[in-house]
């Protein structure tokens, strides 16, 4: 997977909307005005991603890949770095969706009114 491809992946989430709220480079991705993942244009070997705390860990200790997101909570952010250290596409659209998903469970009900899944 390479940034062009996450970025395909990432539109498709319900109610994704892209934006540029930081620079011209960081591209965030936002469900109903919350963030859920950042992908640097400038430097695009990987992606950051919300997760759920416990996830995280998990996830940073089963791939090389993944790491505490810099500049950002690292309880609750990753960074999945694309090839050569890559995380599987299958993997990493699964791991997107479950991102998405805990996203959705834990967002701030006024974020989420109006949205659905």
């Amino acid at each position: 997977m390479n940034c062009e491809e996450a970025y395909a992946y990432l539109t498709t989430l319900p109610h994704a909307e892209a934006t540029f709220p930081f620079d011209d480079v960081s591209l965030v991705m936002k469900v109903g005005g919350k963030m859920f993942a950042l992908l640097p244009l400038d430097a695009p070997d990987g992606i950051t991603l919300k997760c759920d705390p416990e996830r995280a860990i998990e996830l940073r200790e089963r791939y090389a890949s993944v790491k505490p997101a810099w500049h950002f909570n690292k309880k609750h952010w990753n960074t999945v770095f694309f090839a050569p250290r890559c995380l599987p596409t299958s993997r990493y659209a699964n791991s997107s969706t479950t991102l998405t998903g805990w996203w959705w469970q834990n967002c701030p009900k006024p974020c989420a009114a109006g949205l659905t899944i």
